[in-house]
């Protein structure tokens, strides 16, 4: 990760929080944390996906796809998703 000024970066990433899961009016706990992520490549292929990110009993983090990746560029793959 790099300070936003880097220049000519071969990939840009960006995400904003979009919702959470879990809080209750003045109580509980965040049990989700609801992003939509962006990814921007130098050649101008960019890729924009929801994920949530999930905390587990076991204390690791999972993030899963809560919904396709739209693409717009000349590679329509999808964000991968993984743990």
């Amino acid at each position: 990760m790099t300070a936003p000024d880097w220049p000519h970066p071969d990939l840009l990433l960006r995400s904003r929080v979009t919702g959470y899961t879990g809080l209750e009016a003045g109580r509980g706990r965040i049990r989700q944390l609801h992003l939509e992520v962006e990814t921007l490549a130098r050649h101008g292929l960019l890729r924009r996906t929801q994920l949530a990110l999930s905390g587990t009993a076991g204390g690791r983090t999972t993030w899963t796809v809560q919904a396709p990746a739209s693409t717009t560029g000349e590679d329509h793959a999808p964000l991968a998703s993984g743990q």
